[in-house]
């Protein structure tokens, strides 16, 4: 009798934390998947972006969205995900069908102005196209694993737990607190104050392991499917009468010399020229000022959050801001529209000239990281370009 008793009251206590988990979660909301604002969205910390990312999307109604990889997810960091009419949905490994899903959630909001789109040319590769499925069922709108993420998972749990702390403690980051986008004076104190690590700051070994991960170019497949796929997202845009703002976000001198020496220049070039046949963009990219000045980036792929916030304020058309890095990545920039594409890729190849005359310790790195891949036989590949 005292068993069954002690077993009811476990039951019970068990429903009770089950019940207040759930409680918890909802008035929490620590991924905007609810219209609800207990406790104020500023305190919430996006970590998982493909969790809370496709809710904030349903749920929100900023003027601006930025889109694109891990490099506008960090470069362009906003960590609640939304602040001051700006949402970052960045997804860390984006791809076209999670980008034109994304797009399709935010032209639903009415509120919606501008998207500034951070083009990779990793996208673009037919090899590598695919649609996460937990983050498509997430963005499609799946009841069921909304329920899931939102109500009934211990990591929202426990994400509800810290913002209730945070919110408690009255608790920000510097990064947090300030204005989106950022003043130019917190700029160039980020800039001189990085947050570790960077790429300048790591030593031999470490520098050489973030090149040996640089993304696949080896055997990258630049196709016409991809680039269809691409202007159906830029049609829609215009339909809904959205401005769009497009960049190609700055490359390490150690991206560019996996790009060339694995054959896949002549691509990347094409890729270039596709674009401003449609579009408008600005390239931070190429043998620029900034490809080589490595305290300007995280790793051997990600631009640091200062440089991310000038981008940003360079394409919104707000002040500069005036110290000596900022200018560094605005004297990088490049407009590029149908009518200057040739004379900016003539600009761009001779700089690459110049940049690889010699041998250097970017491409050094790059080709050692190369034998460690492929093998000390490895040809470069040929370039699809020209026959697509």
């Amino acid at each position: 009798m005292a068993s069954r008793r002690r077993l009811c009251l476990m039951l019970i206590g068990l429903a009770a934390v089950f019940a207040v988990s759930i409680v918890v979660n909802l008035v929490v909301n620590p991924w905007g998947a609810w219209p609800i604002n207990l406790i104020p969205a500023k305190y919430r910390v996006i970590v998982q972006e493909r969790v809370a990312t496709p809710y904030l999307l349903r749920t929100a109604r900023p003027n601006t969205i930025l889109l694109g990889s891990s490099r506008v997810r960090f470069g362009m960091k906003i960590e609640q995900g939304l602040k001051d009419g700006i949402q970052n949905a960045a997804l860390c490994g984006s791809h076209l069908p999670e980008i034109a899903k994304e797009v399709d959630l935010a032209l639903r909001n009415p509120n919606l102005k501008r998207i500034i789109w951070g083009l990779e040319f990793y996208t673009f590769n037919s090899r590598d196209n695919v649609c996460s499925t937990e983050t498509c069922a997430r963005l499609d709108g799946d009841l069921g694993l909304k329920l899931t993420d939102n109500v009934l998972s211990e990591d929202t749990l426990a994400a509800s737990y810290h913002m209730a702390m945070r919110a408690w403690k009255e608790k920000t980051s510097a990064d947090a607190a300030v204005p989106v986008p950022w003043p130019d004076s917190y700029i160039c104190y980020s800039f001189a104050h990085p947050h570790p690590p960077t790429l300048a700051g790591m030593d031999e070994v470490h520098r050489f392991r973030e090149v040996a991960n640089l993304p696949e170019y080896r055997y990258f497949d630049y196709s016409a499917r991809q680039r269809q796929e691409f202007l159906q997202i830029v049609d829609r845009i215009r339909d809904a009468h959205v401005e769009l703002l497009a960049f190609i976000p700055p490359l390490t001198e150690f991206e560019l010399e996996m790009l060339r020496q694995t054959g896949r220049w002549a691509d990347f070039e094409d890729w270039k020229r596709f674009l401003a046949q449609h579009i408008n963009y600005v390239d931070f990219s190429g043998y620029n000022r900034i490809s080589h000045t490595d305290r300007l980036f995280i790793d051997a792929w990600h631009m640091e959050p200062a440089v991310g916030a000038t981008i940003m304020r360079r394409l919104l058309g707000d002040p500069p801001p005036r110290c000596p890095d900022a200018a560094i990545v605005l004297d990088s920039a490049l407009t590029v529209t149908a009518d200057n594409v040739d004379q900016i890729m003539a600009l761009q190849e001779r700089r690459k000239r110049e940049a690889t005359a010699e041998p250097n310790a970017y491409s050094r790195m790059v080709a050692a990281a190369i034998i460690k891949r492929y093998g000390n036989n490895f040809t470069p590949a040929p370039a699809l370009s020209a026959s697509r």
